[in-house]
């Protein structure tokens, strides 16, 4: 059995008809009462793989975009200012690139990779979550039917029950392994958000975005075209 990627509509619909057989007999079997309360959170888990894969693709384009611009940073200064000026400005603007620049673009470019990964890591999760539980409905449900047929015996009545009750394990190990899925990736996202609490602590004024940027100690002095043959910007070759 296959799901495609962002199908988890289709699935549901696809075991609705052996939903019914499967709650029907549990029902009918008299020990269902817990069963019932597992049928709806297992179904209600049923995910869209499609969500987790575009939030994979978003953050491997910001990966992308981190890399580019970091670039573009490195090609100004060493391609437009260091070949052309000297003076304490330039050694300002290299001092901040080497030791500014240089160590937020990569922290920001592994918090988007890590968030890629663990997105990567959901899809997968959900896509076997889904699976696994479409198998046991579509699997279950004829066989609850058969069992209802023959349940006004006591051996059929004693087969329901049984049945009846290795369901409800499946359902639960189901569930106890989505449970398990979700406490790793809110480990993951705490050990990502504490890497962005140290990202912003060298980026904003206080560590918050709302207080605004922090001085990078880039003076006005270096974009006053007053400053030119000051000392302060030189040409480079200048006597």
């Amino acid at each position: 059995m296959m799901v495609a990627a962002g199908s988890h509509t289709r699935l549901l619909a696809q075991i609705a008809l052996p939903r019914q057989a499967v709650r029907a007999g549990m029902t009918r079997s008299g020990i269902g009462a817990l069963g019932l309360a597992l049928d709806v959170a297992a179904v209600a888990n049923i995910g869209s793989v499609s969500l987790f894969g575009d939030l994979r693709d978003d953050w491997k384009k910001i990966v992308a975009e981190l890399d580019v611009s970091n670039s573009d940073v490195w090609r100004s200064f060493f391609d437009g200012v260091s070949p052309n000026w000297n003076g304490e400005a330039k050694a300002l603007m290299e001092r901040f690139v080497r030791h500014t620049t240089d160590k937020i673009y990569p922290m920001a470019k592994d918090i988007a990779a890590k968030m890629s990964s663990m997105m990567q890591s959901q899809r997968k999760e959900i896509f076997e979550y889904d699976v696994s539980v479409a198998l046991l409905y579509l699997t279950s449900g004829p066989i609850f039917l058969t069992l209802m047929a023959a349940s006004a015996t006591p051996a059929g009545q004693f087969a329901l029950a049984s049945f009846t009750l290795a369901f409800i394990a499946a359902l639960g190990n189901l569930l106890k392994q989505f449970a398990d899925v979700i406490a790793a990736y809110e480990s993951g996202l705490n050990g990502v958000e504490m890497a962005v609490n140290t990202m912003n602590s060298m980026v904003f004024t206080g560590g918050d975005p709302e207080k605004g940027g922090r001085d990078l100690k880039m003076y006005r002095t270096v974009t006053d075209p007053a400053q030119v043959d000051s000392g302060f910007w030189d040409p480079a070759g200048a006597k």
